[in-house]
C-alpha cells in the first residue's frame, strides 16, 4: 500500500547504522524503516554515507547508534550540515548523566525511544521524543508473507531460544544463556525439543551435543524458524523492544519473556531470574493448546507517525 504525506518538496532522510547482515534487531528496523519510508511520496530514505552529506541535499539526520559517543558525534555532524537531527534509543535503559547522552540530546531536534523506562526518563527531563515500535504495521505484509513459510508437522513441541551476542550488562548475560542452560533440563523431554540460534557462536561448548536440541550459530530465516516453534522464549538482562517478539505476535507464536522491561500485552512475563517462575510460565503455554496470543496490529506505530514526528 503506498501512502502519501503531504510535502511541498522531497524530504530526504540519511539513516545511519548497518543493514542486515549483521542479523539482529536494529539492523532489521533500519531495514523495514527504509522500506516503509520509501513507499511514501516526497520521501526518500538512504543509508548515511559521508558522500551524501555533500552530494545531496539532505534534510534529516536518522541516528541508530547505542554508543554515547559514536551517537554524540553523529549528532554534531548532523548540526553542522543538516536542518534536523533524531536519535533513537534502541536499548533498555538511558543514562541521563552520561555526558554524551547529555550532550545529544541538548544538540538534537529529538530522540525516539522504545519502551517506557526510556519514556519516562525523557518525559521527566521535558525532552521532545516520541515512542515507537521496533516494527512498523507496514512491515506486517511482509512478515505474514515470507515465501518460505511451510508449516511442518512436528512430533514434538519446539522452544524457540535466540542469542544475538555474549555481551553482559551489571553480570548478567543480555540474552541469559546461562540462564537457560541451567534450566534446559527440566525443558526437555520426550516431548519437547529446543532450537537455539547462537550468532554469538559462543555457546556450543553449553548446547551444541545436548539432545533434544538444535543448535545454530549462523544467521538464518528467524521468521521461517519461528513459524515452526511453538514458544518463542525471551530470557534477556534488558531490552528495548524486541523485533522478534513482535515478529511473533504478528505470526501467532505465544511468547514468554523476562520482566526487565514492559513488554508488549500478548507476551506472558516471569520474574527475571527466577528458575521456578520461568518454568511454571513455560509450562503453561507448552500444555495449554488454547493459548493463543497474538499482537493487536493497531498497537504497532506507523511509519507515517515516524515522519510526523520528525517533521515538527
Amino acid at each position: 500500500m503506498i501512502l502519501s504525506i503531504e510535502h511541498t518538496n522531497k524530504m530526504n532522510i540519511l539513516v545511519t547504522g548497518v543493514l542486515p547482515p549483521p542479523y539482529g534487531g536494529v539492523s532489521i528496523f533500519i531495514k523495514r524503516f527504509l522500506e516503509a519510508s520509501n513507499e511514501i511520496e516526497n520521501i526518500s530514505a538512504d543509508m548515511f554515507s559521508f558522500k551524501s552529506l555533500f552530494l545531496k541535499k539532505i534534510d534529516i539526520l536518522h541516528i541508530n547508534s547505542s554508543n554515547p559517543v559514536k551517537r554524540f558525534l553523529f549528532v554534531i555532524l548532523g548540526r553542522v550540515f543538516l536542518k534536523r537531527v533524531y536519535f533513537t534509543v534502541h536499548g533498555g535503559q538511558f543514562l541521563f548523566k552520561n555526558p554524551f547522552n547529555y550532550l545529544s540530546v541538548l544538540f538534537s531536534n529529538g530522540v525516539f525511544c522504545l519502551n517506557d523506562k526510556v519514556e519516562k526518563i525523557l518525559k521527566t527531563k521535558k525532552i521532545n521524543y516520541f515512542k515507537h515500535s521496533t516494527v512498523l504495521r507496514e512491515n506486517i505484509e511482509s512478515i505474514k508473507n515470507n515465501n518460505s513459510l511451510n508449516p511442518i508437522d512436528r512430533k514434538k513441541k519446539v522452544v524457540l531460544f535466540y542469542i544475538q551476542n555474549n555481551k553482559s550488562i551489571l553480570k548478567d548475560e543480555i540474552y541469559g544463556a546461562e540462564f537457560i542452560y541451567t534450566v534446559m533440563g527440566e525443558i526437555i523431554d520426550n516431548d519437547i525439543e529446543i532450537i537455539i540460534i547462537d550468532l554469538s557462536q559462543s555457546y556450543a561448548h553449553f548446547f551444541k551435543k545436548k539432545p533434544s536440541v538444535t543448535y545454530i550459530d549462523k544467521p538464518v530465516d528467524f521468521i521461517e524458524i519461528l513459524t515452526q516453534s511453538d514458544v518463542y522464549i525471551r530470557p534477556t538482562a534488558t531490552d528495548g523492544m524486541s523485533v522478534a517478539l513482535l515478529e511473533a505476535g504478528i505470526l501467532g507464536v505465544p511468547c514468554l519473556a523476562s520482566d526487565v522491561v514492559d513488554r508488549p500485552d500478548f507476551v506472558l512475563t516471569y520474574t527475571f531470574r527466577s528458575e521456578s517462575d520461568f518454568l511454571s510460565k513455560l509450562r503453561v503455554l507448552l500444555t495449554d493448546n488454547n493459548t493463543q496470543r497474538k499482537l493487536a496490529q493497531n498497537s504497532l506505530t506507523t511509519i507515517s507517525d515516524l515522519l510526523h514526528f520528525m517533521e515538527k
